[in-house]
């Protein structure tokens, strides 16, 4: 072959190559606006005040999405052999009923299913001539709610339109739109059964009410057996419970009258009967009654009295019907039990998510790194840079997401440790000085020279709150300075960001700590962001028991502020900083054990891993890690945590029974503070978080070797 010939072959593999990029970076760009459109989609359908108006939103949101021309979302009917319209995009399908045969049934099931031809299906041989034009092609999936599936219908008009691409849309963001729709199905539920036990409690209270104003407190005296002898109650009206009550239990005792549930409480009323042996005074004690076939709750006081002669003639005392108060109190408990059960859920649902975004991302943002250190011309670089970045502000959004899920669930939970108030916000500050030059832009820090040294709080939160601040105002200000003041007050630190920037109308400023907010839709192409970051900031702020606010002023500039309560740390104790992303440690090249199940990832991590110049071994769960370690005696296991057979807590504790020193660190998608209590309790060393770059393994490696101590 000629130096031409291999000239003109070069040239035409670098433009295929050129090409192939250039498809890639318009993919990408398309699956991140699909996304973005979907996630302010979901942010819409939050927001629906019913579950008919939340599924005609949905349907809105997914036809940009999928291209079809109409939808409708069925229901299955009592009986379960057919499935009713509940809304449709078109009259026609709201009045058909269609039979559930076998690809209802899968699709039911969980499946999604794509028909370029419906006639040939026995679901739609029964259609309506008036529908037939209409289902060319089908798409169809379940959507989940609290109690049962719906099923979601699209269709074209031709044939061929619908296909596997709309069906690989819909499976890939059906977690999202399933979780939205529970969330707005479960907050209809809660709110209907709120309103319905609102209704039951007012109408229970006013009976209660009358009761309460028919009955008092009942005075009674016994004799020495305990015995009801006299009722003093003439100044008292007899109400409903206590009419006739003289000659129904004259001679009687209390304990005569338990309920059964009150009779299997033998200690409670063995102690009762030693107190009245002794002739102690009975202070509130509560048991369960039967009277007139009606269960009540009492409550009784009462004190030994004597004769003249000072003998034991018997009790005197008080009985409070107290029934109301313990079935309010019950109703509050189940409530809180719900509530609770809720919650769990959600966290649940919040782990899931987590490991499921988070694995994927770690496969792209590994891929390209490894992509960039190879050998690239500056124009494929260029196309890989782009990429990344993109790709980064995927995982951020992301984590945002996560973030406000976890605030709005309450499964976020602040930290309480002593830190470096100058170490925090000096890091800020150097971490935001390159965006602020690169601007053109000064970029300043004003410390009160009273603001103590060391604090007590999260300093991960805190430094979260002042990165979405600083860079917000960074983002908005194209001349001038951004300027970050702390200042000391009494019992409180008042932190605020102020801007020589666009401003923003005072009349609107309300509106920037909402959801998904962007006053002018321009700054969201101009400048990015979802506005989250704010949102976030405020739940923030307030899970510090603190406040927010904002002033500004168009053309001038902007001043956002935040107090929080100022607690010192005390003198003596160990200050933690945050953790700064470290260069590369050398240390010696190391037998590493991978126990990771994902094929995409065992390639990337092994990838890195000899990049570092270490050795890896690969085992695909906590089995066969076990085995790994007794066969082969690798120096560092880097464990994931979700692996079929077994997963990778089980699998550390067995191998810590065998190899109590040998380093073992997690790796995971899942980094909640539960997440991180139950490795560390595993006997994990560390934890490190997907997605994972070279540098924080190679840390990580270095301080499981015991090369220098690092804290995550």
């Amino acid at each position: 072959m000629s130096w031409s010939q291999m000239l003109d072959r070069q040239q035409l593999e670098l433009h295929e190559a050129q090409l192939e990029l250039a498809a890639s970076r318009e993919r990408e760009q398309k699956l991140q606006a699909e996304s973005s459109w979907l996630l302010k989609g979901i942010a819409t359908l939050t927001r629906s005040q019913s579950i008919h108006g939340l599924l005609e939103t949905l349907i809105g949101v997914l036809k940009p999405l999928i291209g079809f021309e109409h939808a409708a979302i069925l229901f299955t009917d009592e009986k379960g052999q057919d499935l009713r319209c509940l809304v449709a995009s078109a009259p026609a399908l709201e009045r058909q009923c269609w039979p559930v045969g076998p690809v209802f049934r899968r699709v039911l099931a969980g499946e999604t299913v794509v028909l370029f031809d419906p006639s040939q299906t026995s679901e739609f041989t029964t259609c309506h001539p008036v529908i037939t034009p209409l289902v060319g092609s089908v798409l169809l999936t379940s959507l989940q709610l609290v109690q049962g599936k719906l099923m979601l219908l699209c269709c074209h008009s031709g044939r061929h339109q619908l296909d596997l691409r709309s069906r690989s849309l819909i499976q890939r963001y059906r977690p999202l739109m399933d979780q939205a729709l529970l969330n707005v199905d479960y907050r209809a539920r809660l709110e209907r059964l709120v309103k319905e036990k609102t209704q039951a409690l007012r109408r229970s209270q006013e009976r209660f009410r009358q009761f309460a104003e028919m009955a008092s407190d009942w005075f009674w005296i016994t004799d020495t057996e305990q015995r009801f002898i006299q009722f003093p109650m003439e100044d008292v009206e007899p109400g409903a419970f206590t009419s006739g009550l003289m000659e129904q239990i004259a001679g009687r005792r209390f304990i005569d009258y338990r309920s059964e549930r009150e009779l299997a409480k033998r200690e409670k009323w063995q102690r009762y009967m030693q107190d009245i042996a002794a002739r102690r005074s009975i202070r509130s004690f509560r048991f369960e009654v039967l009277f007139n076939e009606q269960l009540r709750w009492l409550s009784i006081n009462a004190d030994p009295y004597y004769d003249e002669q000072g003998e034991f003639a018997g009790y005197r005392g008080t009985v409070n019907d107290i029934t109301s108060q313990i079935m309010r109190n019950q109703e509050l408990k189940r409530a809180k039990q719900r509530a609770d059960a809720a919650n769990r859920a959600k966290s649940q649902f919040l782990a899931v998510m987590s490991h499921e975004i988070r694995t994927p991302m770690q496969a792209i943002l590994g891929m390209l790194e490894l992509l960039e250190q190879s050998d690239l011309t500056s124009s494929q670089r260029e196309l890989i840079h782009h990429v990344s970045h993109s790709a980064s502000l995927l995982q951020t959004l992301l984590h945002d997401v996560l973030d406000l899920s976890r605030i709005e669930s309450r499964a976020m939970r602040l930290e309480s440790i002593p830190f470096s108030s100058r170490f925090v916000l000096n890091s800020v500050i150097t971490q935001l000085s390159e965006q602020a030059r690169n601007k053109g832009i000064a970029l300043r820090l004003d410390m009160d020279p009273m603001l103590p040294s060391h604090l007590l709080g999260d300093p991960l939160r805190l430094t979260q709150i002042l990165f979405n601040l600083l860079g917000n105002a960074i983002k908005f200000t194209t001349r001038g300075e951004v300027v970050l003041s702390v200042q000391r007050e009494p019992e409180r630190l008042l932190f605020s960001v102020k801007d020589t920037g666009i401003g923003i109308p005072e009349a609107r400023c309300h509106e920037l700590f909402h959801l998904f907010r962007q006053l002018d839709p321009s700054t969201t192409r101009r400048f990015g962001g979802t506005g989250l970051g704010l949102a976030i900031s405020k739940r923030l702020v307030e899970l510090m028991h603190g406040e927010i606010g904002v002033e500004s002023q168009v053309g001038v500039g902007s001043r956002f502020w935040f107090r929080i309560p100022l607690i010192e740390a005390e003198e003596g104790v160990r200050v933690d900083v945050l953790p700064v992303e470290p260069e590369h440690e050398e240390i010696p090249p190391q037998h590493i054990l991978l126990v990771e199940d994902s094929i995409v990832n065992q390639q990337v991590l092994q990838a890195m891993l000899r990049k570092l110049g270490h050795k890896v071994s690969l085992a695909v769960n906590g089995r066969l890690a076990i085995e790994a370690v007794r066969e082969m005696g690798p120096d560092v296991v880097l464990m994931d945590l979700r692996m079929p057979e077994m997963d990778g807590l089980e699998a550390t504790r067995r191998i810590r029974q065998t190899h109590p020193e040998l380093p073992i660190l997690a790796l995971t998608a899942n980094v909640s503070d539960d997440d991180v209590q139950a490795c560390r309790e595993a006997g994990m060393c560390d934890i490190i978080g997907k997605p994972v770059t070279s540098a924080r393994l190679q840390k990580a490696l270095a301080l499981a070797c015991g090369q220098k101590k690092w804290s995550t």
